[in-house]
């Protein structure tokens, strides 16, 4: 080759290799504005989703703390209920109606502490599924290689 080809290849190969490296940075600078970016959505999804299970969790224990309240209350009648009914046959009336609702505040009770669990396992899960496929999409979007180069598609 002569010499004027080679400083020609020369010229275009610094060219290239400038126009890699302005690409390199832009490649750079907006990968970082889109990890800000995705940085502050993640957050705020975060802090919606921690307000969010805050109140159900503040209602499940309300429901639970007037579930106790129920069972003082029925505790204290089924004490009242054992007193009396030694009084009359009208008193084991009442004393199958309090224990027919002793029975629905326990099945009540037990179906709302198992919605409370699958509510909890729920979330995990969703939270879980959430953050697992936000990371595919995000390794998807920049499949980087070891050595620290882009790959290409």
């Amino acid at each position: 080759m002569d010499a004027r080809t080679m400083g020609t290849l020369k010229e275009e190969r610094l060219k290239l290799e400038e126009g890699m490296e302005k690409l390199k940075t832009e490649l750079e600078n907006s990968l970082k504005t889109e990890e800000e970016k995705l940085k502050v959505h993640f957050e705020t999804r975060k802090e919606e989703l921690e307000k969010y299970y805050e109140e159900k969790l503040a209602e499940i224990e309300k429901e639970l703390a007037e579930r106790s309240q129920m069972t003082e209350l029925r505790n204290k009648m089924q004490n009242e209920l054992e007193h009396d009914k030694n009084k009359s046959v009208c008193d084991e009336r009442m004393y199958e109606k309090l224990r027919c609702e002793k029975r629905l505040l326990e099945d009540k009770y037990r179906c709302l502490k198992d919605k409370y669990l699958r509510l909890k396992t729920d979330v995990k899960i969703s939270i879980e599924k959430r953050n697992k496929k936000e990371r595919t999409e995000y390794s998807n979007k920049y499949n980087w290689f070891g050595n620290g180069t882009k790959q290409f598609k």
